[in-house]
């Protein structure tokens, strides 16, 4: 495997999680945010 296809896979994992924390607000990272919130 070259070099520029590891590159090339790694953008597209990342690309891959930035598009699901955005598809999916108030998934997991809400939940953990209003836990947060509401220990303070």
């Amino acid at each position: 495997m070259t070099r520029k296809w590891h590159e090339h896979l790694k953008l597209k994992s990342i690309n891959k999680q930035i598009k699901l924390k955005i598809s999916k607000p108030r998934g997991e990272n809400s939940f953990i945010a209003t836990k947060y919130t509401h220990q303070t």
